[in-house]
């Protein structure tokens, strides 16, 4: 059974309980001891619904959370630990200005 049936089942319990009791209220507006019993078991049978609900989305919440990744996946290079974007350095000792520099370097067409 699903929680939408559980919840639709639990409504009309209620619904059937609100009724009993405009029903079979006296004059007074009260409720004969049979009458209060029945009414006790069928607001019980709500409450039985409202619990099962409860523990049908608490299992729904533990499998999705557990069905979650349990770590990050490895982005780093194997013998430095450092992923490949990561510079400690800045300025004209990162790994960035190096490579620029040398590409510089290269080119034939440079004006000196």
């Amino acid at each position: 059974m699903t929680i939408t049936e559980l919840i639709e089942k639990r409504t009309k319990a209620w619904d059937a309980a609100k009724v009993f009791v405009e029903t079979k209220r006296d004059a007074d507006g009260i409720l004969s001891d049979a009458d209060a019993k029945t009414y006790a078991e069928m607001e019980q049978k709500v409450k039985n619904f409202s619990a099962e609900i409860e523990r049908m989305q608490a299992m729904e919440d533990m499998e999705r959370n557990l069905a979650l990744p349990t770590s990050t996946p490895i982005t780093a290079k194997p013998m430095t630990g450092k992923a490949e974007d990561e510079d400690d350095k800045t300025g004209i000792k990162s790994k960035a200005y190096s490579k620029n520099f040398w590409n510089a370097m290269h080119q034939k067409n440079m004006l000196w």
